[in-house]
């Protein structure tokens, strides 16, 4: 049953117009997701993966050292907190070891024993290298005025500042004890704020006291300005996108005003130095030697730990002494600008929506994972070689979906016409071939292609002779079972089935779908159906029908093959030359007495798998130059033999 006009229009599937449509929206859903943040989560997981599981953990630089009151330390040392001459200590034995600067990860907002007190005040003032900690008081507790002005010594000034309504304010800060902050060099928040999942990423390098406006450095930037030395008028600050220390160091800096710290790797991945050994004199030469050394805590039960991209328990003053590292390295890592975010998100979608609105199904599905995983690809090899954070997540879920929303509406659109035109074709071609046929494809080859095709024809010998022998009833019994089991070798080959000629069979190779080996396939088909005519004699003889012998003329060339005909009867057929002389070369067997003749043009393609007997140069009706014609006389080894079955 031939498709009718108003069914093949349908076929058409939904217009290029609708399935652009259908990207754009994509292109606007994840759009406004990722603006209201319901990716973030999965942004901050791609973030842990690239760390982890793409980069891994990296060397740590060699500026800077961790002490931790451990549990070694304690059991020395005894309860904490210690006597504060203990730390007054700690500091003369690490400037003997030739530290650069001391920062405590550690808060003495209290005063203590008098003298305790007086003996770290006078460490530390000596000393002129120890940075301390501040922190934020819970909301509403009160901060003195003059606590507040002894801290502004140590606020920021830079030369410029840019977006400062998108610095993090803090109600108040306190620091140390008002002795201490005399005392001390230095100042910095100590303050690890964790990621909406509770994973710690990012570090605000400064904040706003809005006790008295002004900005305040984080401990860790403290540390790293008070190493090299750096003032105030060398540092400029754009909240929303970065912050240059000195003309050669910038640190990228998110819409909040945050970093995204480079971890060395997860707990543990920097050497942990003992509190105790530090103190009584068990360090290796140089282990502090002009470093920045980080005092913290480290001890169960003293510490509050949060998870980063590596490790579930990392702990806060490894947190600071990766945040010192990247301050002296200028290695911070650096995040994509929103608009640059969005561009790839639109780029992305726009390209799958392209593919996934002109390509087969099966092609874009390829060709858009293929894009995508380029993009994959490319932004992990950033992140992994360059410190590039490129959001991931929005962009891929764009493609993801417009291929999805394109897909299902072709899938629909395109199933009915699909399940029109298999059953269409499902006369011409084996079931599996079919299946493997989108509606676009066969829409195709319905209009009409050219390609280089081998052409296989058969006929029975004599059947005139044979035919007038046989009741019509029996005739079309005969013919029935010739016939199917002829198309049988034909499907296992692959072949195409044009027309059945009277007892003549017409079959096209590399039609309906690309077969490089098209040649090899139409000469197999040939050899398997004299044997099965072999089979089929020796079955027949029991129900009376006649010994039959055919005749099968192979020719290999280009041809147009389409639908022919007027609308009311179509035909899907090939036309030209080419099928022609197929034709003339069946009809050359009735005159040489053979099985099956090929023309040299197919035997060009067939790899000396047949052995073959040349017939010489031929003249054949229509064709202007002799055609060199061979017969084919069987495989050449069993091994062939046996392979064109697996083949088939």
């Amino acid at each position: 049953m031939e498709p009718t006009p108003s069914e093949k229009k349908r076929s058409h599937g939904p217009s290029r117009g609708l399935l652009y449509a259908l990207g754009l929206a994509a292109i606007f859903i994840v759009s406004f997701l990722s603006s209201q943040g319901y990716l973030l989560q999965l942004e901050l997981k791609s973030i842990d993966w690239r760390f982890a599981d793409v980069r891994g953990e990296r060397a740590p630089g060699e500026d800077v050292a961790l002490v931790l009151i451990d549990e070694k330390s304690l059991g020395v040392l005894g309860q904490w907190p210690w006597p504060r001459s203990t730390h007054a200590r700690l500091i003369e034995a690490l400037n003997k070891g030739g530290a650069r600067v001391i920062v405590f990860d550690v808060l003495f907002p209290e005063k203590s024993d008098p003298a305790e007190d007086a003996a770290l005040v006078a460490a530390v003032k000596q000393a002129g290298n120890v940075v301390l900690g501040a922190f934020a008081p819970g909301e509403g507790t009160p901060v003195k005025l003059a606590h507040t002005e002894l801290l502004s010594k140590f606020a920021l000034h830079p030369r410029e500042v840019q977006h400062r309504e998108r610095a993090k304010a803090l109600p108040a800060l306190r620091g140390p004890t008002d002795d201490l902050t005399q005392a001390t060099a230095g100042i910095g928040l100590a303050m690890a704020p964790p990621d909406e999942d509770g994973v710690l990423r990012h570090a605000f390098l400064v904040v706003q006291n809005d006790a008295d406006g002004l900005l305040y450095p984080a401990l860790g930037l403290a540390g790293g300005m008070a190493a090299l030395s750096l003032p105030d008028d060398d540092i400029s600050i754009d909240f929303s996108r970065q912050m240059r220390l000195g003309d050669a160091s910038t640190v990228s800096l998110d819409t909040r005003g945050r970093a995204m710290i480079n971890f060395v790797g997860g707990r543990g991945s920097r050497e942990h130095l003992s509190y105790v050994d530090v103190l009584e004199g068990r360090l290796k030469q140089g282990a502090v030697l002009n470093k920045v050394v980080l005092i913290g805590i480290g001890a169960h039960g003293l510490y509050d730990v949060h998870p980063n991209p590596f490790s579930p328990d990392f702990l806060g003053p490894e947190f600071n002494a990766d945040f010192i590292d990247n301050v002296l390295n200028d290695n911070f890592l650096v995040s994509a600008s929103p608009g640059t975010n969005m561009l790839l998100l639109v780029l992305i979608g726009l390209i799958v929506t392209y593919l996934s609105a002109n390509l087969r199904s099966t092609t874009a599905a390829g060709v858009s994972a293929a894009t995508i995983g380029v993009f994959i690809a490319v932004v992990t090899w950033a992140f992994a070689s360059g410190g590039m954070v490129i959001g991931m997540v929005a962009p891929t879920t764009t493609g993801l979906l417009a291929y999805t929303l394109i897909t299902l509406r072709r899938l629909t659109s395109e199933e009915r016409s699909r399940a029109r035109l298999r059953k269409y074709f499902a006369s011409y071609a084996p079931p599996e071939v079919v299946e493997e046929l989108d509606a676009g494809i066969m829409q195709e080859k319905m209009a009409g292609t050219q390609s280089e095709i081998s052409v296989l024809f058969s006929d029975i010998r004599d059947f005139t002779s044979i035919g007038s022998t046989m009741e019509p009833p029996r005739l079309v019994r005969f013919l029935n079972l010739y016939f199917t089991a002829m198309v049988g070798v034909v499907f296992d080959y692959g072949g195409t089935v044009d027309k059945f000629i009277g007892d003549g069979l017409l079959v096209l190779y590399n039609a309906l779908t690309e077969q490089p080996d098209h040649a090899k396939r139409a000469v197999f088909t040939a050899l398997e159906m004299q044997k099965r005519v072999k089979l089929l004699n020796e079955e027949w003889a029991d129900d009376g029908f006649p010994a039959i012998r055919i005749g099968v003329g192979i020719h290999t060339g280009d041809a147009v093959v389409g639908n022919i005909g007027p609308e009311m009867r179509m035909d899907y057929t090939a036309i030209g030359s080419t099928v022609s002389l197929a034709s003339r070369t069946e009809g050359l067997t009735k005159d040489f007495g053979v099985e099956v003749i090929v023309t040299k043009h197919t035997l060009a393609q067939l790899d000396d798998l047949v052995e073959v007997k040349s017939l010489g140069a031929i003249e054949v009706r229509g064709i202007p130059e002799p055609v060199e014609m061979y017969q084919v006389l069987g495989f050449k080894s069993a091994e062939t033999n046996t392979e064109s079955e697996r083949e088939a």
